[in-house]
């Protein structure tokens, strides 16, 4: 089993559910970093100071050049402290603060049309960002429900906007949180679905290699992806305030069995 160092950035300031500073640290190798900027400067910042980008030329043994590519990675400052992972939590209030940041610059009391636009384009490319990775990916998120064509209700990531929908095909799995009590309404069963059915349009694990159904464990996931050769999944959680999104986050080592409400 990898030993996973996490470089992870708390924009929801919820990862006190896990503890202070030094059981971050235990638990992700790193101490978190609190976030309150916008996306735009998140991606700023990975760009210039965490992550560098490599470019090749795919060849096809029968239609030669098929154009650049990209492949990003840990700069060598972060690869000698053995980072070797990327956590954030959670992408839907980075979204809000990136719309505050919006209509702050551009001194407006709403979102317009070209702020949704720009929106929308700042938060796709941070996410297409993660997607090119050479590195696991872990990205949580709030859920927001609607009714679809026929009345029945269905959960959707609480991102706004268009990245909404496009968020879904630059993960490889994304995990809706459910949980479940039991008959004394005492104790509670934290699991995530991720196979999409009628009310869980999103939820996916590319590959089918996971049911359905998994307990919440990130190091199921991980072991699970890496058993079938792929080392750098891309992780989207998705669920309600005190589903266990934070605190599964402890789960990359496989350092605890049980969860708790957030």
């Amino acid at each position: 089993m990898s030993n996973y160092k996490a470089l992870v950035f708390d924009v929801d300031h919820s990862l006190s559910t896990i503890g202070g500073k030094d059981k971050q640290t235990e638990v992700f190798g790193l101490p978190a970093v609190p976030w309150s900027g916008s996306a735009k400067e998140l991606g700023k910042k990975l760009v210039g100071e965490i992550i560098i980008a490599t470019k090749s030329v795919e060849q096809h043994p029968l239609l030669g050049d098929l154009g650049e590519t990209v492949t990003i990675d840990f700069n060598n400052k972060f690869k000698k402290a053995g980072v070797n992972m990327l956590i954030l939590d959670t992408i839907t209030m980075l979204g809000s603060q990136e719309r505050a940041s919006i209509t702050k610059e551009a001194k407006l009391e709403t979102m317009d049309m070209r702020s949704w636009g720009l929106y929308g384009d700042t938060m796709e490319k941070l996410v297409n960002m993660f997607s090119k990775c050479n590195f696991p990916v872990i990205v949580t998120g709030h859920v927001k429900r609607k009714d679809d064509e026929y009345g029945r209700p269905i959960e959707v990531p609480d991102l706004k906007g268009s990245i909404t929908e496009a968020c879904g095909r630059y993960f490889d799995v994304i995990a809706y949180s459910k949980v479940e009590k039991d008959s004394s309404n005492k104790s509670k069963t934290f699991s995530w679905i991720v196979t999409a059915d009628n009310r869980y349009i999103y939820a996916k694990n590319r590959g089918g290699h996971m049911p359905s159904i998994i307990p919440q464990d990130l190091s199921y996931i991980l072991n699970t992806y890496k058993a079938h050769g792929i080392h750098n999944p891309k992780i989207l959680i998705l669920g309600d305030t005190g589903n266990g999104k934070s605190w599964s986050l402890r789960t990359i080592n496989n350092n605890t069995t049980t969860l708790k409400e957030e």
